[in-house]
C-alpha cells in the first residue's frame, strides 16, 4: 500500500514513481492512466489545456490513445482560436498519426496552419506527414 504523504509536493512525486512504476516495470499503461489523472485538479476536464496535457501525456507513453483522442476533441471545441489551439491541433494530429490515420493527421496539422499560420513546427509536422503519406 503506497505511503501517503502530508506534503503535497511529496504525494505528487509518490504519485509520479507510481506512474512509472506502472509504466516501465509493471507494464501496465491503463493503470498509469488512472494514476495520472489523479495528479489534475478537480474539474480539470473542462480545461482545454488541462485536456491536452493529459492527451499529450497519453500520446507521449503510447496509453488510451482512444480516451487521448476524445479529450484533444474536446479541448479543440473549448480553446478559441490561437497558438494554443494550434498545439492542441498538433495533439490531436499526432494521436490520429499514432492510432494509423495518417491523412487525418495531415488534415488537423493543416486546420492548425490555419490558425497559426506563421509557426515553422506546424509546417515541418505538415512536410513529415505528407512525407509518410507518400511512403
Amino acid at each position: 500500500m503506497p505511503q501517503e504523504h502530508d506534503d503535497p509536493g511529496l504525494a505528487d512525486l509518490a504519485k509520479e514513481e507510481r506512474i512509472r512504476r506502472a509504466l516501465l516495470v509493471d507494464k501496465t499503461g491503463s493503470h498509469a492512466a488512472r494514476i495520472k489523472k489523479e495528479t489534475y485538479p478537480d474539474g480539470w476536464k473542462e480545461d482545454p489545456l488541462l485536456l491536452n496535457s493529459y492527451a499529450w501525456w497519453c500520446f507521449e507513453n503510447r496509453v488510451n490513445l482512444e480516451e487521448a483522442e476524445a479529450f484533444a476533441r474536446r479541448a479543440v471545441d473549448r480553446i478559441g482560436p490561437g497558438e494554443e489551439q494550434a498545439n492542441i491541433m498538433d495533439t490531436l494530429a499526432e494521436i490520429r498519426h499514432a492510432r494509423g490515420d495518417t491523412e487525418d493527421a495531415l488534415h488537423w496539422i493543416e486546420r492548425a496552419l490555419q490558425v497559426n499560420p506563421r509557426s515553422r513546427y506546424l509546417r515541418s509536422q505538415r512536410e513529415r506527414f505528407r512525407e509518410l503519406l507518400d511512403d
